[in-house]
């Protein structure tokens, strides 16, 4: 999970300075230095502090999701970003299951493993969605 949080934080922050995100940069560059911090903490001090890790993992988790719920609300016109909006409800209740140490340390598996496979899942349902539109787009131009 550390790593997950690490390398997702790096890629926040190189997303925040794209010239498409202007305007969720500060979201992003929040997503980014929190997931960096939340990430090296995870790797560097496991042993010392569980309790504070899944404190952390869970502020992380709903910070995350809220990031994901805010776009999802945008008045865009794709069907993506519900798709967006229930992963960030998964990253939610995952961050409230980390919330209790004792129950972290029994559901962190199979917590993670249903949020990153959702998340997977709906990324891909929402490319194929744009993809199809682009070739209905390319289609009616012919």
């Amino acid at each position: 999970m550390g790593w997950y949080a690490l390398i997702d934080g790096a890629l926040e922050l190189v997303a925040a300075f794209r010239p498409e995100n202007r305007k969720s940069k500060g979201y992003l560059l929040l997503m980014g230095i929190l997931g960096i911090i939340t990430g090296s903490f995870v790797i560097f001090h496991t042993m010392e502090s569980a309790a504070a890790v899944a404190l952390i993992l869970s502020i992380w988790l709903m910070v995350r999701g809220v990031s994901s719920i805010v776009p999802a609300c945008a008045p865009l016109p794709t069907s993506t970003r519900i798709m967006v909006g229930i992963s960030g409800v998964l990253f939610i209740v995952a961050g409230i299951f980390f919330n209790n140490p004792g129950s972290a340390a029994l559901a962190v598996s199979s917590i993670l493993g249903v949020l990153l496979l959702a998340f997977g899942g709906f990324t891909l349902g929402g490319d194929v969605w744009i993809l199809r539109a682009r070739r209905e787009i390319h289609d009616l131009t012919k």
